[in-house]
């Protein structure tokens, strides 16, 4: 602010702003030629004049006549918006299980897309990084303008009718959505899922790292996501459950929305009557011998072998069935028990009747011989009642 004297005369007055092109037309001006803008100014000398300058009442100053509240407004829209900031609608693919089976003839890979938005598997390539190499073998751009919706699945094996044969008749996915070479995964190599620049966006196994003999081999495996965790773009084995082959079908559930997300740990609290999930997941059912089971038994015709002066050559006595099988030894898979409560994979009951027997280190042929095997409603009925603790 300018302060002078005007015409000699002490002025009693407010204060009174001056604009900027007042002030720079006023240090242009020589120091005597007078101030002729009929503003009165203040002398900074003038201690009188600056006391009188300040009104009794306190008021503020005064605004010169030419300004208003518009001249220091804001301009352009307001955005009045006051809710949370909701991103778009994206994809979030990811690797949900990577797979190599008992005989290595088993391949597959199943990606499942975990965002809110289709992925468009075009905009991603799928690699292969064999044996600790950096650079990857093998390589596939995925088929351009197929779109995987959200909390669906999409499936790449190797080999069809390997893949095929696994599954037909299964509750799982029983073709593959795609065949591919780069599905050559042997246990100890990685995959890495990258984006239309090249940038990856999820990876199973360490890049540069043979993994063999490390926590994530999956030799005669399945490699399955654990719930909520992906996609990322740095390996975290602890995102993963990597569990040798059984013949269950959980976890070996390609296809399955979600399939990837469980638990192994069956909740003890069991609602006698109640129906729930197979083996492998988390419920609340109760399942004993007498009411569910054993009439798996009868139906199957196992009694004509293994009854009370049974047929051929059987050693298990099923009179009393409970007692004879329950955390007893079996005869043909000594390392076995016939039922281990709570570990159906571990039964070689189950086996016997899967027709997996010779795999776990048995013997002899499946079971009912020369009958119509059990169904996989039934088998999975089997397994989630020794799941549950093999109750009478």
């Amino acid at each position: 602010m300018v302060h002078c004297a005007h015409g000699g005369t002490k002025v009693r007055t407010r204060f009174v702003i001056l604009s900027t092109a007042l002030w720079a037309s006023a240090c242009e001006r020589d120091d005597t030629r007078p101030v002729e803008t009929g503003v009165p100014v203040l002398d900074p000398s003038d201690t009188q004049a600056h006391t009188e300058a300040t009104d009794h009442t306190g008021d503020p100053p005064v605004l010169p006549s030419d300004t208003s509240p518009s001249d220091t407004a804001p301009t352009g829209p307001v955005d009045t918006h006051t809710g949370p900031i909701v991103p778009p609608a994206a994809p979030a693919l990811l690797i949900s299980e990577v797979c190599h089976g008992p005989t290595g003839e088993l391949l597959y890979l199943e990606l499942y897309n975990d965002g809110d938005a289709d992925a468009d598997l075009g905009d991603y390539e799928l690699r292969l990084h064999e044996d600790g190499s950096v650079l990857h073998t093998a390589s596939e751009v995925l088929p351009a303008g197929t779109l995987v919706a959200p909390g669906a699945t999409w499936v790449i094996t190797a080999d069809e009718d390997a893949y095929t044969l696994q599954f037909t008749g299964s509750v799982w996915q029983e073709s593959p959505d795609q065949i591919s070479t780069v599905i050559a995964g042997d246990g100890n190599d990685v995959y890495t899922l990258r984006n239309a620049v090249g940038s990856i966006v999820d990876v199973y196994g360490e890049v540069g790292q043979d993994g063999t003999g490390t926590t994530w081999e999956y030799t005669h495996a399945v490699a399955s996501r654990l719930l909520g965790e992906g996609p990322d773009p740095v390996f975290d084995v602890a995102q993963w459950s990597v569990e040798a082959f059984t013949p269950l079908q959980f976890p070996w559930s390609p296809g399955s929305v979600g399939s990837f997300l469980h638990t192994d740990t069956w909740i003890d609290t069991y609602v006698p009557g109640d129906t729930g999930p197979h083996s492998g997941e988390t419920g609340t059912v109760a399942l004993s011998w007498a009411t569910d089971v054993s009439g798996l038994m009868t139906t199957h015709g196992c009694t004509t072998c293994h009854g009370s002066g049974g047929l051929g050559h059987a050693t298990l006595d099923l009179t009393t069935p409970y007692s004879a099988m329950v955390s007893v030894s079996s005869s043909q898979a000594t390392s076995m028990l016939l039922v281990d409560p709570y570990d159906a994979v571990d039964s070689y009951l189950y086996h016997k009747l899967a027709g997996t027997h010779v795999l776990m280190g048995g013997s002899g042929l499946q079971c009912p011989q020369g009958l119509t095997a059990l169904s996989n409603t039934d088998l999975t009925l089997l397994s989630d009642w020794i799941d549950q603790g093999a109750l009478p």
